[in-house]
């Protein structure tokens, strides 16, 4: 939460520089280019990051898993670039014929550099350590705000250098994680078979949730930036960034959800279904604050920071608003279902929210503008809780109504909030106030 805290306004200042820079279209082309690399990543990594926090847990300490999962990431990044270079590249160039050759080539290359940095993420979270992924999630924003600052001081308006420095910054993160690997002696020829197949079995049965969920909000983005105009794809761009400090509650928990719950402690005083319920009630309650307080602050701050033509933005943006926080509470159940080896529930929901949003967009396509581009995302939010709420009884949990919160919850929450943000001050001042 302290890093994506830190991650968050620095994500604000990106939006703003990019929407004032940019203009709506500009900014459509932006979204349209990351969600097209972030789909070939997600489609083709074979969901390593949760199945090696499962597979390290299982087998601690077991040089044999860990050399198998790197042969598995190796492969997944040859699979990536390949089908970045051969395959995306020509559309993407068809389609947005302004972008230089040399600039999407380079730009599509981060899209490989996901396995190897999943894989590290991983392996320092089996290790009781999210140091490495809070180093990441801070560290790329933070060079893109440099950049960017650099670039509006010296009056580039063209897209190339912004995708450049995209580029750039993945690069030097992706070189940090093989150190990072080559320290932890994750490098080495001591894999089995049996240990490449058995993480593939079970990283094959949770891929199709990462499938599935392209498919409801990566496919969804990518249909859009066919069916509307690239200028309304860029204030749904916007709508998604005054939407993001709610998501930051769903982003923190997919990252460790999974790794928290599949860790068997049996000295702890509560079971795995008191620890699910506990962290639903406190994923929602943190969702809520944060997302009441985003909703009445964003018809405001949407056209006073990005400006006044954005703000068509802020109805959409009510609606994601309301979609992260019911997110915030599936990335929880989604975690818990995975921990306790049940991958497939985890697939059915993300299916359920694909047909949904797909079906959405297919009826609704622009005939109701933006408020109903975001309407489809709200549906498939609601379509994927809905699926894991279902079969609760799989994780120890007898009823939906044991997740919703009470008042301590809203006390802890509240507390939660001034710890993280007083944590995020530096000490001296802190110590000084």
């Amino acid at each position: 939460m302290i890093s994506l805290g830190l991650q968050l306004p620095l994500n604000v200042v990106t939006g703003i520089l990019t929407a004032r820079m940019y203009g709506p279209y500009g900014r459509g082309v932006l979204a349209a280019l990351g969600v097209w690399t972030s789909s070939i990543s997600w489609l083709l990594d074979l969901s390593i990051y949760q199945t090696a926090c499962y597979m390290l847990s299982k087998n601690r300490g077991d040089r044999y898993t860990e050399n198998s999962l790197l042969l598995w990431a190796f492969a997944s990044t040859i699979a990536i670039w390949l089908t970045a270079q051969l395959l995306v590249y020509p559309f993407l160039r068809w389609h947005y014929p302004e972008l230089t050759h040399s600039v999407l080539r380079t730009y599509l290359m981060q899209a490989g550099f996901t396995p190897m940095l999943d894989l590290a993420f991983a392996v320092s979270a089996s290790r009781g350590s999210f140091r490495l992924y809070n180093l990441y999630r801070v560290g790329i924003p933070f060079l893109l705000v440099v950049s960017l600052a650099l670039l509006c001081v010296l009056h580039v308006r063209t897209l190339g250098p912004n995708l450049y420095g995209n580029a750039a910054a993945s690069f030097v993160f992706w070189v940090c994680a093989l150190i990072y690997l080559l320290k932890q002696r994750v490098f080495g020829f001591s894999f089995t078979w049996t240990r490449l197949a058995e993480s593939l079995s079970y990283g094959l049965r949770i891929h199709g949730a990462s499938i599935a969920g392209v498919a409801s909000s990566n496919v969804a983005t990518m249909l859009l930036s066919v069916l509307i105009p690239t200028e309304q794809l860029g204030y749904i761009s916007v709508a998604q960034s005054v939407s993001s400090p709610v998501t930051v509650v769903s982003a923190a928990l997919s990252v460790t959800t999974l790794p928290m719950l599949a860790i068997d402690d049996h000295s702890a005083s509560d079971d795995r279904a008191h620890r699910v319920v506990r962290m639903s009630r406190q994923a929602l309650t943190l969702a809520l604050i944060l997302g009441v307080a985003v909703s009445i602050v964003a018809w405001g701050a949407v056209p006073l920071m990005y400006g006044s033509r954005f703000s068509r933005a802020v109805v959409p943006a009510e609606m994601l608003i309301v979609g992260a926080i019911l997110d915030a509470e599936s990335s929880v159940l989604r975690g818990a279902y995975g921990a306790a080896g049940r991958p497939l529930m985890v697939t059915w929901s993300e299916s359920a929210a694909a047909v949904t949003v797909l079906m959405c967009i297919w009826v609704v396509g622009g005939r109701f503008g933006l408020s109903g581009v975001a309407a489809c995302y709200l549906a498939s939010s609601l379509s994927r809780l809905s699926a894991l709420l279902f079969n609760l009884r799989d994780l120890g949990v007898p009823s939906a109504l044991e997740l919703i919160p009470r008042g301590q919850d809203f006390k802890r929450a509240t507390a939660l909030l001034f710890r993280t943000a007083f944590k995020m001050i530096p000490r001296k001042v802190a110590s000084h106030e």
